[in-house]
């Protein structure tokens, strides 16, 4: 988990660096911008958390059992536990985010081989898993 200073700012500034991040996001024009940029920015373990957080927000959705999620993804079950919570709680953003992405033709057919392979590993975990 990524560390964060004692040395805290003050929230003015803390507000106005979040809303220039943000923005500058949003101004982004395309994937390969987008890409460039977050690899400029963060490290690639950093890059693999945030994809796996959102793959598990994924296999929530559709219904996995989290201790399937956790072997798949290969993250604990506390963290699956936590972004369960996180989506009960709040969850609107990330859903607006799938909402968006399931429009798109590319992203269904992406989903359906991911779905395929999450099935078979989910298989292989359930036979290999001791009783």
């Amino acid at each position: 988990m990524a560390q964060i200073s004692k040395r805290a700012i003050e929230k003015n500034i803390e507000e106005s660096i979040s809303d220039l991040f943000l923005r500058g996001i949003a101004e982004l024009e395309d994937q390969s911008e987008t890409a460039f940029f977050f690899q400029d920015l963060l490290s690639s373990t950093e890059r693999i958390n945030i994809s796996k957080r959102l793959a598990v927000a994924f296999m929530l959705r559709k219904g996995y059992e989290q201790r399937v999620i956790a072997n798949i993804l290969k993250v604990s079950t506390p963290t699956v536990w936590r972004m369960n919570q996180k989506l009960k709680e709040k969850g609107s953003g990330v859903r607006m985010f799938f909402n968006k992405l399931e429009k798109d033709r590319r992203w269904g057919e992406f989903l359906g081989r991911l779905e395929a392979n999450i099935d078979h590993a989910s298989v292989s975990y359930s036979v290999g898993k001791k009783r």
